[in-house]
């Protein structure tokens, strides 16, 4: 059975608070719980007060070979209009082990498999998107979101 870990960074506590794994609707609600758009005004006029830079909401889970997986939603400074418009806007990390094999050089050796963890980024989403995020890495959803990160990925990296 796997194991879910819940985090929550706040920017102005020196330590991370772990948050208990009920269900994956709670898991939403611990989310949703967090008031991001008071944290963004609060950083951003508290700047002096602010002890992490980098505040984030983890769910990490392991599967039964001890390989651990993770997605992280770090909150991104977004105030004035923007934040008005757009609510506060999230960059999301995910994270999983994928099997790599190989033969070694020119192909001559022994097929050798590494577990190789690469962690694909996706800037500038908002909460709706997140949340789609949280659910599909819950119910182990990987297509979902290994094709919209790199899907958005390529969106950002476009050029016109």
């Amino acid at each position: 059975m796997k194991q879910f870990k819940i985090s929550f960074q706040n920017p102005f506590d020196q330590y991370i608070t772990q948050i208990n794994y009920i269900n994956q609707e709670e898991t939403v609600k611990s989310f949703l719980a967090i008031d991001w758009a008071k944290l963004n005004l609060e950083c951003f006029n508290k700047e002096e007060e602010v002890l992490n830079n980098f505040y984030f909401f983890d769910v990490e889970t392991t599967n039964d070979q001890g390989f651990k997986s993770n997605l992280t939603i770090a909150g991104q400074y977004t105030y004035g209009e923007q934040l008005e418009n757009s609510g506060p806007l999230f960059d999301v990390i995910y994270e999983r082990p994928t099997e790599k094999k190989s033969r070694g050089f020119l192909c001559l050796g022994a097929e050798k498999t590494k577990i190789l963890s690469t962690p694909n980024h996706l800037p500038d989403c908002d909460q709706a998107f997140v949340i789609k995020c949280i659910m599909a890495f819950i119910t182990d959803d990987f297509r979902f979101l290994e094709n919209e990160i790199n899907h958005g990925m390529k969106h950002i990296f476009r050029r016109d």
